[in-house]
């Protein structure tokens, strides 16, 4: 028999207090991370010391007498790399908002 005196019991979840970041946040951020250390490795390394899988790498075979290339940093490339870290960072603070939404 149904007691009709009780009054119903409602279970809710309760929400973290805090930002909760899911994988895709996460991914962005290491993203972001990996980014921001390329953009460094432009600024502080010549073309000759970046390593050769890296856009920009000088080989001293490859083009004798263009001695002026070796000793070039490549700023572009850094700035651009800490440009793709800015939007990753914004990417990830977006997908964690809209993960919060639903």
């Amino acid at each position: 028999m149904i007691d009709r005196d009780r009054a119903p019991v409602v279970v809710t979840q309760r929400e973290p207090v805090g930002r909760r970041f899911g994988a895709l946040s996460a991914l962005l951020f290491l993203v972001a991370a990996a980014l921001i250390v390329l953009g460094f490795v432009y600024f502080t390394k010549s073309s000759a010391h970046l390593p050769s899988f890296l856009p920009g790498h000088y080989e001293r075979s490859h083009a004798p007498g263009h001695v002026a290339q070796a000793h070039k940093h490549h700023v572009r490339l850094g700035l651009l790399s800490l440009g793709l870290a800015v939007l990753a960072v914004m990417s990830a603070f977006y997908v964690a908002e809209s993960e919060l939404d639903e």
